[in-house]
């Protein structure tokens, strides 16, 4: 290769280092720069998997490492794609990493960013008549507004957002490998028993669905996410300190192979989290919610422990606003459980009307049900004055749930036990007697 073409591939790297795609990835960078770099010295043979993970990442071969190699290059090729798309369109230099390897091709383009000069001057051949035809559409908007024609609606922007997202990314998974496929699968079916939160039973069950697509595909990131918050969970739950600690533990090494596979995954950043308000560590566990929101705002998993979190640390009004009924989400196996964190937010903010009618919502809809919907329902009827219909509900939970303690379930939850007393004061008030 000349010392010409050299010059121009790095430049090109440079060029590509600097873009939105690749700016905020340090992993994806070194990856880049290390494969052209040693396609450019003239060795080919170090550009494999386990010496990649070994230079770039600093890992060890024996430790899995190919999968980390291998999702990632999946996620490098997407950002080039991404790139010449957009930045990249005109560069005189196209860096490929072809699917089974991840040796660079260089493409040199003739013309280079001289294309798009030519390109401009052809277009600008074309204004007068767009500028015609755009002065017709809107003489044809005025005449049909005078006559009385109506043209249909247009579909809502963001629920086709959703919607196309969520069919790419299956695409995505499919183009993978039908095992990713399967595993991603098997792990919607497994967030589905997420909530209710409460129930160790079912996020046990959640936790087995969540190891199986763990082992169809061990570089898949949601099975280890999705386990992690399960096991979170089991640790609030646990009925003493070294069953917590111990599920603490295990929900910390699902987290971090979560992580390391797809750090900008927003479900995995979600898991962190989650982890962290078990932990007690309940600022850091705001902050890790707000970074996996940012990064998945539309994911139905990542928006309800967003919000669950703020309901549980105190901050009601962001956790109602998060949990609303209206907000675009694509909810994969959460069966609306926002409607219940809305109810609930809804409740502490002293709005009971929209409490009560998010409940009801939430049981029309197929919702999770739990001992804890009929107690914040409960309570919501009480605080609103309508002390008949809270009793009906209590006496139905008694009857279903007769070893339900609300005082020790709702501890085991909020920060602050200020917070459950805002709940327990209105159950007492209806006539549930104080936990024993």
């Amino acid at each position: 290769m000349s010392p010409e073409n050299e010059k121009s591939i790095r430049i090109a790297l440079e060029d590509i280092l600097k873009s939105p795609q690749l700016s905020g990835s340090a992993r994806l960078q070194g990856f880049l720069t290390y494969v052209v770099e040693q396609s450019l010295q003239g060795h080919p043979e170090e550009i494999v998997g386990k010496i990649i993970a070994q230079d770039v990442y600093g890992r060890q071969p024996a430790d899995g490492s190919d999968n980390i190699v291998r999702v990632d290059a999946r996620r490098l090729r997407r950002a080039l794609s991404d790139y010449y798309a957009t930045h990249g369109g005109n560069d005189a230099v196209v860096i490929h990493i072809d699917s089974g390897g991840y040796v660079p091709r260089f493409e040199f383009r003739e013309g280079g960013k001289e294309t798009q000069k030519l390109a401009k001057s052809r277009l600008a051949q074309f204004r007068i008549p767009i500028a015609s035809i755009s002065l017709f559409a809107v003489a044809l908007l005025v005449w049909s507004v005078g006559r009385g024609i109506d043209f249909p609606p247009s579909p809502d922007s963001a629920d086709i957002n959703v919607q196309e997202r969520a069919v790419q990314e299956r695409k995505a998974l499919a183009e993978k490998s039908m095992a990713t496929l399967q595993a991603s699968n098997m792990a919607a079916k497994a967030s589905e028993m997420l909530f209710p939160i409460a129930d160790v039973e079912l996020q046990t069950a959640a936790l087995k669905l969540f190891e199986e697509a763990i082992r169809i595909d061990p570089a898949y990131a949601g099975g280890y996410a999705g386990a992690a918050h399960s096991l979170s969970t089991l640790a609030i739950l646990a009925p003493d300190l070294e069953q917590r600690e111990e599920k603490l533990k295990a929900a910390s090494l699902m987290s971090g192979a979560a992580v390391d596979l797809d750090p900008t995954d927003g479900w995995g950043i979600s898991s962190q989290a989650w982890l962290a308000f078990a932990s007690a560590d309940f600022e850091n566990a705001k902050t890790l919610s707000h970074r996996a929101y940012l990064l998945s705002e539309i994911d139905g998993r990542v928006l309800n422990f967003r919000a669950l979190i703020l309901l549980l640390t105190g901050s009601f009004a962001e956790a109602q606003k998060i949990s609303a009924p209206d907000a675009p989400r694509r909810d994969a196996g959460s069966h609306q459980a926002n409607l219940n964190i809305h109810g609930v937010a809804s409740f502490h903010l002293g709005d009971y009307e929209t409490a009560v009618s998010s409940f009801d919502s939430a049981i029309a809809s197929g919702a999770p049900v739990s001992e804890l919907t009929l107690l914040y329902m409960a309570a919501s009827y009480q605080a609103n004055a309508q002390t008949d219909e809270a009793q009906k509900l209590l006496a139905e939970l008694s009857r279903t749930w007769p070893l339900f303690q609300p005082e020790v379930a709702l501890s085991k939850f909020y920060a602050s036990h200020e917070h459950v007393d805002a709940v327990l004061v209105h159950l007492m008030a209806a006539g549930w007697p104080k936990d024993q």
